[in-house]
């Protein structure tokens, strides 16, 4: 089938991707799964698996062009190995950008004994997580426990009659910053909300203008780079 076609004889040289760090160039591997089924899948995991080592073997000292992968519909093509590669993306020089619509997707994909554990260390190397709208309560929890708990303020009120007229106390108790519940009342875009999109977003390290460590970001669909 295709593996055959494209990947025994007659490759041309400009797929080679030392090309992407020495000359630049952005190779777009399109096997679209719902087109070519698994054997698309197997086609462009094999070139990512390519791609990762050749960044991997580089000297990123005398090769320093940054490097990007990116993998919309990545569910279908994340496996054990880019755990491995992430772990040394950074001073390889490389930037991963993995798209998907919750993290069940990964779960379910990924498979083997520990699906979740492996799923962890997997995003646990990514420094930089955009969540959008979501209605999987799987996906929210985990982004709530992402950007993490603060001690904040919580009041309690109390009523009686007569004399024990009641009463207001106020405590600090360690609650998510973000409820899970808010994941899903974000902008998805569209005409209903005028193009526009929003976000929570965290980046490892990063203390953002609010004095936060994470920051609910919007922008507009057709807004031009």
């Amino acid at each position: 089938g295709i593996l055959k076609q494209y990947f025994t004889k007659g490759v041309s040289n400009k797929l080679n991707p030392v090309k992407t760090y020495e000359d630049g160039k952005i190779v777009i591997v399109n096997f679209p799964v719902k087109e070519y089924g698994i054997s698309g899948i197997y086609a462009q995991a094999v070139y990512k698996k390519i791609y990762q080592d050749a960044i991997e073997r580089r000297n990123a000292k005398t090769d320093p062009w940054p490097v990007f992968l990116y993998i919309d519909e990545s569910q279908y093509f994340v496996n054990k190995h880019d755990t491995k590669f992430q772990t040394t993306a950074r001073s390889a020089r490389a930037c991963t950008v993995l798209i998907t619509q919750n993290i069940s997707n990964y779960y379910a994909s990924i498979g083997g004994k520990y699906p979740k554990e492996n799923t962890d260390s997997l995003l646990g190397n990514l420094s930089t997580k955009i969540f959008h709208t979501n209605n999987d309560p799987v996906t929210n929890e985990w982004a709530a426990k992402a950007i993490g708990k603060t001690f904040q303020q919580q009041r309690s009120i109390s009523s009686g009659t007569g004399e024990d007229s009641g009463s207001t106390t106020l405590s600090e108790a360690l609650n998510d910053q973000v409820q899970p519940a808010q994941f899903t009342t974000l902008k998805e875009g569209g005409d209903l909300n005028g193009g526009v999109v929003e976000a929570y977003v965290i980046v490892a390290g990063k203390t953002w203008d609010n004095g936060k460590n994470y920051q609910k970001v919007s922008f507009r669909q057709n807004q031009k780079p």
